[in-house]
């Protein structure tokens, strides 16, 4: 944001991205043909879409996955505050987007969901474990370690005869 002037803000904010001043193609005759630089919200999507694109690759890039769950929290808890934001307390969200802090995030986190787990999983040394719409199946162990914080979220089931570890 390059300050309070012309800018979305009030307490459905999430996050922060570039909304003002953005070069965009803007319509010619029958196709884009010329550029310029437009303002709005629909301007500042794409760059938080984007940066979702790329946490998304990332992991994937690393065979593991990420939950909605830690992307959502992942991009609140990095963003940067904006300089002025104290004027508008509770309507910015979290910040301005952060893609960089963002990914380097994600790398230490692991989510765990939509699994079944039939035998011993073990998963140490994360920086943040997110469980939810997981089952321990009987006879089966899931043991965690994370250096900051397990989260656990609805859906998450330990059956009789199975055996859950937080260290």
């Amino acid at each position: 944001m390059h300050g309070p002037t012309n800018h979305a803000r009030n307490q459905w904010i999430d996050i922060c991205a570039p909304s003002k001043d953005i070069m965009a193609a803007i319509p010619g005759y029958n196709t884009y043909r010329e550029y310029g630089l437009k303002s709005g919200t629909s301007y500042a999507a794409p760059f938080v879409s984007g940066s979702i694109g790329l946490m998304l690759s990332y992991k994937l890039s690393t065979n593991s996955k990420i939950s909605p769950f830690a992307i959502e929290t992942i991009l609140k808890e990095t963003a940067d505050p904006i300089a002025d934001g104290y004027l508008y307390q509770g309507l910015l969200g979290a910040g301005r987007l952060n893609v960089y802090k963002a990914i380097l995030r994600s790398d230490c986190w692991l989510s765990i969901f939509n699994e079944e787990i039939n035998g011993t999983r073990i998963e140490h040394n994360k920086c943040v474990i997110d469980v939810h719409n997981t089952t321990v199946n009987p006879g089966a162990t899931l043991d965690l370690k994370a250096t900051e914080r397990v989260i656990i979220n609805e859906g998450f089931k330990v059956e009789a005869g199975a055996t859950f570890i937080i260290r």
